[in-house]
């Protein structure tokens, strides 16, 4: 596993302009680094593929997987909220009324149903081989690299980063 102070001489942290970025750049990794399923928000499966939970404020967060019948078909995982509306929201990373108190806890969150739902459902499927990640951004990059390198099966699937725009599982 990558130290973060080596992660933090990366390029990317170098190029960061403004404190505010390079903070959330090294909160983002720390929280990588730290994932701890057992200490996660309770979460619930409203429909196959979609799994909610809430933070500290309220907001409602989801963490989905969805088919992509493409030419070369695969699943997508992707990360979000809901807007006051009840839309789904990806950009920003957080609600506006979001706070730092949680962070690790929301992180945990992610860690528990990626190792405890979205694994187990993608090795047991027989529709698809291939699940991607695609990170909005390099902070969620780097936490991507983190959540996989730390509860991805590799006996059973195969990792590919595609720096910084995706992060390929496939079946083995």
């Amino acid at each position: 596993m990558i130290q973060l102070t080596t992660l933090l001489q990366e390029i990317e942290y170098q190029n960061l302009t403004n404190i505010v970025d390079k903070n959330l750049y090294e909160t983002y990794t720390i929280l990588g680094e730290l994932l701890n399923p057992d200490s996660a928000y309770p979460h619930k499966q409203n429909i196959k593929g979609l799994w909610e939970y809430q933070d500290v404020m309220g907001n409602t967060y989801f963490v989905r997987i969805v088919y992509q019948p493409t030419n070369q078909p695969y699943f997508e995982l992707k990360t979000g909220y809901y807007d006051e509306h009840h839309r789904p929201k990806y950009d920003p990373a957080v609600p506006p009324n979001s706070t730092s108190q949680d962070w690790d806890r929301r992180s945990d969150t992610v860690a528990k149903i990626y190792q405890d739902e979205v694994i187990p459902f993608f090795l047991e499927q027989d529709l698809c081989g291939v699940l991607e990640i695609k990170p909005l951004e390099i902070k969620r990059y780097q936490f991507s690299v983190r959540l996989v390198d730390k509860f991805t099966p590799t006996d059973k699937i195969s990792i590919k980063y595609n720096k910084p725009k995706s992060i390929i599982l496939t079946k083995i």
